[in-house]
């Protein structure tokens, strides 16, 4: 069962009591990690909702993780980028699978960003490249 910390619900005094104990176990820790990215979470706002990683998600509880409309996940289910399985005539999805599928998203996006600002990059140096004609070579080419 998920359980949701709401930010707005948590008392600025819990969350340094549990910054300090974050601080007291052993640097790089699992738990530490996890206590400190909880704390910078709420502090800035955001709610945190607890999963145990073995857990099967509903469609609804996946589109909302995903913020996207229960009939696109539907539909990525049914062409098979995100995988699932049934529980008699129910479709489940791996909590696993699903973060497998936030991880492709990312990479994805940054190779699409990484892209774009290859070409734009080119295409500046395009136009720097056609900044340097002299005068002369603009009067030859008209454009002077």
């Amino acid at each position: 069962m998920p359980h949701t910390l709401h930010a707005d619900t948590i008392d600025r005094e819990d969350l340094d009591q549990v910054q300090h104990l974050a601080e007291s176990l052993p640097e790089g820790s699992a738990l530490a990690i996890l206590l400190h990215n909880l704390v910078t979470a709420a502090s800035r706002g955001l709610d945190v909702t607890l999963l145990s990683a073995d857990r099967d998600l509903t469609p609804n509880e996946t589109a909302t993780m995903l913020s996207m409309s229960r009939p696109h996940l539907l539909k990525l289910m049914d062409t098979g980028v995100i995988a699932f399985h049934r529980v008699g005539t129910h479709r489940r999805l791996h909590l696993s699978d699903v973060l497998d599928y936030i991880e492709r998203r990312e990479r994805a996006g940054a190779t699409v960003a990484q892209a774009l600002g290859t070409r734009e990059h080119d295409l500046a140096a395009v136009r720097d490249n056609a900044a340097e004609f002299t005068e002369e070579e603009l009067r030859e080419l008209g454009m002077a």
